[in-house]
């Protein structure tokens, strides 16, 4: 449980606050590749309680300015996309792709337009996603998480907006007891896979043994389940500082990594970048990733939003057919996350020990919020071999020699992936 002081610090982004300042300092994925088609109209994004708009050149080059026209405000949403431009429907001023501003209709010193105060945000295109650097000076790179480094054919990346602050969204990832509860009727008719096999075994067991440990890129937590024949089932959960998580499967050809970022104090995008690091991703594993969602990779959860209780189907609980009522794995996370509330109060809570990472998460925030130390990856880390395990071993291995010996493999065989 915490209380309201802290629970304020971790959760609230608006500018001027502790995390806003941590979220500015990195990379943030604000929406799919494929949304924005060149010369497409421009779009308004809320990032951090702030607005942007983002557009696409007819050449294909992104940019994203800050919303308002410098001149008098109005909503660069509404402009004009010529070529490579976009011209403010008010007075006319003409903004580049590059940031600059180089027409001034009703000005007229030549001079002026280099004088107008535009500001553009650094933006790349890696993993299917949009990334944008909201921060001062000069960005950081992009990190090299491994599915920024692989090709279109290796990836399935979605988002979906949830209505829930962007910690619920963390928090959710950080619960391996609920899998085999809120997920248990998907997990008896998922499809005959390893990932499906992972889940199976994972649910087995509602309350396993968890524990945490710090890293360089962030912390780490594992879940361990005896099988009843020596060994042990185990489940290491990779997290990348302070908002994305590495997800366990024992299948290399399905790997994911999820991701919550704010948009504002009560709505968060949720971040499904699944991959395929050693081949193209076969289409019954991109059908797989999609199950019974929305098609829309850039909202792919807007269905249930638009119907009463979100749409459960209380006479398939009646019946046995389905424990929650709710068709899609995913959906039963976004749906249980915003009916926690937009900003739930923590102080509240009563929490237990299938909560420890839950809690391992809000200490080590808490912790480097109050110091000079920021919750983000050490400088110079390499991210590009993590992924999570999950894996049966013997009762007596070490889980963390079976991790550092399966990611010291990974760094050779994906060293090439860095150019």
């Amino acid at each position: 449980m915490l209380n309201e002081k802290n629970a304020n610090l971790l959760g609230d982004i608006r500018p001027g606050t502790a995390m806003n300042a941590v979220f500015k300092r990195m990379w943030l994925p604000v929406m799919t590749s494929n949304h924005l088609a060149p010369g497409s109209d421009p779009e308004k994004i809320r990032v951090l309680d702030q607005s942007y708009v983002a557009f696409r050149a007819s050449n294909g080059q992104l940019a994203v300015f800050d919303e308002k026209c410098p001149h008098r405000g109005c909503s660069l949403e509404l402009a004009n996309v010529q070529d490579d431009s976009l011209r403010c429907i008010f007075h006319g001023w003409k903004f580049h792709v590059s940031g600059k501003c180089v027409e001034t209709p009703n000005e007229p010193d030549p001079r002026f337009p280099s004088r107008v105060p535009l500001k553009s945000y650094p933006v790349k295109e890696a993993g299917g996603a949009v990334w944008v650097y909201f921060g001062e000076g000069q960005a950081p790179e992009l990190p090299d998480l491994i599915f920024n480094l692989l090709v279109d054919d290796q990836l399935c990346s979605r988002r979906a907006v949830c209505d829930y602050n962007w910690l619920t969204g963390l928090e959710a990832i950080l619960d391996p007891s609920h899998l085999g509860i809120l997920h248990s009727s998907w997990i008896q008719k998922a499809p005959d896979s390893s990932s499906s096999v992972d889940l199976g075994a994972a649910g087995a067991n509602l309350a396993p043994t968890l524990e945490c440990e710090e890293t360089d890129h962030g912390f780490r937590y594992v879940t361990l389940r005896s099988m009843g024949d020596g060994s042990s089932y185990i489940r290491v959960s990779e997290i990348v500082a302070p908002n994305g998580v590495f997800i366990a499967t024992t299948d290399p050809g399905r790997k994911l990594f999820i991701m919550s970022v704010p948009i504002d104090n009560y709505t968060s995008m949720q971040w499904y970048f699944r991959h395929s690091p050693d081949g193209p991703m076969p289409e019954s594993d991109r059908s797989w990733a999609i199950g019974r969602s929305d098609l829309d990779d850039n909202d792919f959860y807007q269905t249930p939003k638009t119907q009463p209780r979100w749409g459960q189907d209380r006479e398939a609980m009646r019946r046995g057919e389905s424990f929650t009522g709710f068709t899609d794995i995913m959906f039963e996370d976004f749906i249980v996350g915003e009916s926690q509330g937009a900003w739930p109060d923590r102080t509240k809570e009563f929490l237990g020990t299938a909560d420890k990472a839950i809690h391992f998460a809000r200490q080590y925030l808490l912790e480097r919020l109050k110091s000079d130390v920021p919750p983000l990856p050490k400088p110079g880390t390499p991210l590009y071999h993590l992924q999570a395990l999950a894996a049966r071993i013997p009762g007596d291995e070490d889980w963390r020699r079976v991790t550092e010996t399966e990611q010291a493999a990974r760094a050779e065989r994906y060293a090439g992936l860095r150019g």
